[in-house]
């Protein structure tokens, strides 16, 4: 009887095994092979997983690989997208190819910060890309933009670090600002040749007019001459680049110099703003190896942390009347000696701590006959360097 009562709780135990092979694994193949649901009429996507399953007691189970597909007259929603985030926490690949989207789009920051997201295959149907949509993405590397998208938000791929690459359709008719900023090993990218509104040179994104240098690769090593009619750098262009950018040529008729522009190129060592230039913020802060500038004539202002952490720059000459020197502008500029004015400008305003932390400053020049002037402009704003007259 012995042996008959074990043997009975040998198969109870194997059918009980057998069970557990049956409703468990489908959990588990879903890491293995990805899982596929259907949303139908009246369900969110979260409806559809329950619907199949995937819903216990302690949450959603453990997904990597999801393909979404959506019955006739269903459309994702951003709510379904805040799912995604919320709770599928392993995921590594997304197919919404068979997916329909609301008004034709991944809605805004419907992605972001899905730090565990390597790939995504999008609706041939999609017409446009949220405003940081998959900002944060930051393993994000497999994404194919379609044929038919027409709009890509401000800051939609900023971070997404793994990107190396990205082509832009021939439909495409705007893309937002700082829309791949950080993505710091994106090396190229490309544009459809009958893309109306965009073009690439070597890499670099720009209007189809030349008019605004869009994007320059972060991960593109090297030095650029800006193409000839450019007239816009936009905020952040270049301020992602790091070591990788090692010089380069602005344009004669360059108009504006965009906040952050240039900020944190660690390697960029000399460089000439050309006239037309009239204000600069914030754009140069952290070039740590800046040794050269060279401002216009043009330039009348100078704002915020503009030179801040230039640690390299020896010298700084302003050929033309400075209307206004912001806080900051030099700080930490421990390698600053000399400064030259080359016109007097009765109305400047320079601000008390515009060379704060410049700590080698010894000499400021000035126009022969204008020193009585300077000194109550410049007194208590540069240490102890000396007021210089030059003919």
């Amino acid at each position: 009887m012995a042996i008959v009562r074990k043997f009975n709780a040998l198969l109870i135990a194997l059918a009980l095994a057998f069970c557990l092979i049956q409703i468990l694994p489908q959990e588990a193949r879903a890491l293995a092979e990805g899982l596929t649901v259907t949303v139908t009429r009246n369900q969110t996507l979260k409806d559809a997983l329950a619907h199949a399953r995937y819903l216990t007691k302690k949450g959603f189970v453990k997904i990597t690989a999801l393909t979404i597909v959506t019955d006739p007259d269903v459309a994702l929603t951003g709510e379904d997208f805040s799912f995604i985030i919320e709770n599928l926490s392993e995921l590594t690949a997304l197919d919404i190819s068979a997916a329909a989207l609301t008004a034709g789009g991944i809605p805004p920051s419907a992605l972001r910060g899905c730090e565990t997201l390597k790939s995504i295959k999008l609706p041939s149907s999609l017409v446009s890309i949220g405003s940081r949509a998959f900002d944060g993405c930051a393993k994000l590397r497999e994404i194919t933009l379609p044929e038919g998208l027409k709009t890509i938000g401000e800051r939609a791929f900023a971070g997404c670090a793994a990107i190396t690459e990205i082509y832009i359709p021939k439909s495409v008719t705007l893309i937002g600002e700082m829309a791949f900023r950080g993505c710091k090993n994106l090396a190229s990218v490309s544009v459809e040749d009958e893309n109306t509104g965009y073009q690439s040179v070597n890499g670099v994104l720009y209007t189809r007019d030349s008019i605004e240098l869009h994007t320059y690769p972060p991960g593109k090593k090297g030095a650029i001459s800006v193409l000839p009619g450019t007239k816009a750098i936009p905020p952040y262009a270049f301020a992602d680049c790091g070591p990788n950018l090692t010089g380069i040529t602005l344009p004669e008729g360059l108009e504006t110099i965009g906040e952050y522009a240039f900020s944190g190129c660690t390697q960029l060592s000399r460089i000439t703003i050309p006239e037309g230039v009239g204000s600069i913020e914030y754009a140069f802060s952290g070039c740590s190896s800046l040794e050269s500038v060279t401002l216009p004539k043009s330039l009348y202002f100078i704002g915020w942390e503009t030179f801040s952490g230039c640690k390299s720059l020896k010298e700084i000459t302003f050929a033309g009347p400075i209307e206004r020197i912001g806080p900051l502008a030099f700080e930490k500029c421990t390698s600053l000696t000399d400064v030259h004015f080359k016109t007097y400008f009765p109305s400047s305003k320079i601000r008390s701590d515009a060379f704060k932390g410049c700590s080698k400053l010894k000499t400021i020049h000035v126009p022969a006959g204008t020193a009585a002037n300077f000194r109550p402009q410049l007194r208590g704003k540069i240490g102890s360097a000396r007021i210089v007259e030059e003919e």
